[in-house]
């Protein structure tokens, strides 16, 4: 039995071509492999919370010296993240996190460059979150309106 063909604590992974595989075949750290993670699972396993979880691991990858990993080609990134849209079906939320995360992989190289695709992958985050996830507003009334009832 093979790592991909079972999960422990549920289904929400289960495809084809995982997250895991897509993440390591473009080299991809391990704070935005899991922030790429909790943005494919949101719906179906900690909504909000998952989405704070990929927001955090972001901020992460933000504040630390930005990821030096091995060389992989632009090529080689797109081959891989096209298998990917492909084997996942991804909503439109996730797919342009993906997109930022990916163009964040390519741009490595220019480091100043690189920083602007989290930061865009932030703002994403955070609009979606509002939307998805309104907060209760809470009403609030004026004081002498209230006193001529």
């Amino acid at each position: 039995m093979t790592a991909n063909s079972y999960q422990v604590g549920g289904n929400h992974y289960l495809s084809n071509y995982q997250c895991w595989d897509f993440t390591a075949d473009i080299h991809l750290n391990i704070y935005l492999h899991s922030a790429l993670k909790y943005i494919l699972r949101h719906k179906n396993k900690g909504k909000e919370q998952d989405l704070k979880k990929a927001r955090h691991y972001i901020q992460k990858e933000i504040e630390r010296e930005l990821c030096k990993t091995s060389s992989i080609s632009k090529q080689e990134v797109e081959k891989f993240t096209s298998k990917f849209i492909q084997e996942n079906e991804l909503d439109e939320f996730q797919y342009e996190l993906l997109e930022v995360l990916v163009q964040y992989r390519i741009d490595l190289n220019s480091v100043e460059h690189a920083a602007s695709w989290l930061l865009e992958a932030l703002d994403i985050i955070d609009g979606y979150t509002e939307a998805e996830y309104p907060k209760e507003k809470v009403e609030q009334y004026d004081m002498f309106e209230l006193s001529e009832n």
